[in-house]
């Protein structure tokens, strides 16, 4: 067993459960076989890169194998942040990806479990980086054409402070590494930006605060997506619905008055965004 894997599951905080799973599943891999399979996971522009390693893999209900095969992937992906001069601590930040949805469900349903093979890709490629509280994601052939894509992890604390700080590392970080990409507009589709959370959260609320950072381009009022997010493994029935935050009581009460929350897009204003050079607000460091 490879003293650098072992260490590496421990750097991005893997939950108990989970190490032991992925040790077991990563001694039982065929890496000889695997290896060629996985080469479409370092490439930018594969398509559906994960499913010939997935389909390699065979029955994998847990999702361990896929963690294993890509926690192995992942010590490649060192290599080229470290042949590119990227500090390792915006490494280690970046694949605690893995660490945060697997915990999160070995917390709510006591066994962990993989089920985000097919998004890693975006982190093993040098795609997606995790710059403070948020995720940055190179888009270079999408829809809104060469932009950067805004993720939030559930851990966010979407204080002024930390928006502004995350925003002034990207800045600082594109420049460096990714100097072609430094001023790509920065877009960003979220149930966070939905504009009826006025009607669900007090004016203080921080999502709100969030919201003032950017411009509402669409909403897709039909779409369901937020109820993974604001109510993860709630059944069908929005009067089961759970009521633990306020978030979820508003929201509970605005679905069965027939309202829906929808997804929303939302470009960041230029003031924030593309005007604001780093040293114009919370100078961060690496």
């Amino acid at each position: 067993m490879s003293l650098d894997f072992v260490n590496f599951l421990k750097e991005i905080g893997l939950c108990d459960a989970a190490q032991t799973a992925v040790l077991k599943s990563d001694a039982a891999l065929d890496r000889d076989s695997l290896a060629p399979l996985c080469q479409p996971l370092f490439d930018p522009e594969a398509d559906e890169p994960a499913r010939a390693s997935e389909n390699a893999l065979g029955k994998d209900p847990d999702g361990m194998k896929m963690l294993a095969c890509m926690a192995r992937c992942a010590l490649h992906t060192r290599e080229l942040y470290a042949r590119k001069g990227i500090p390792d601590s915006i490494f280690i930040d970046t694949m605690k990806f893995l660490s945060r949805f697997v915990n999160e469900q070995a917390a709510r349903k006591g066994v962990p479990a993989f089920r985000w093979g097919w998004w890693f890709p975006r982190q093993l490629s040098l795609r997606e980086f995790r710059l403070g509280i948020f995720e940055y994601e190179l888009v270079d052939n999408g829809p809104l054409g060469r932009c950067i894509s805004l993720h939030i992890p559930s851990d966010a604390r979407l204080t002024d402070e930390n928006i502004r700080t995350s925003f002034a590392s990207a800045h600082r970080f594109f420049a460096e590494f990714f100097p072609q990409a430094a001023d790509r507009d920065l877009y960003c589709e979220s149930r966070l930006l939905s504009p009826c959370l006025n009607e669900l959260l007090p004016p203080a609320s921080n999502i709100l605060h969030f919201q003032s950072f950017f411009l509402v381009l669409r909403t897709d009022g039909s779409s369901p997506a937020f109820r993974d997010w604001v109510f993860p493994d709630a059944g069908e029935k929005i009067e089961d619905l759970p009521e633990n935050t306020l978030l979820q009581r508003n929201a509970k009460k605005y679905l069965l008055a027939g309202n829906n929350i929808g997804w929303t897009l939302a470009k960041a204003k230029p003031e924030f965004w593309n005007g604001a050079a780093p040293s114009a607000m919370i100078s961060p460091k690496f």
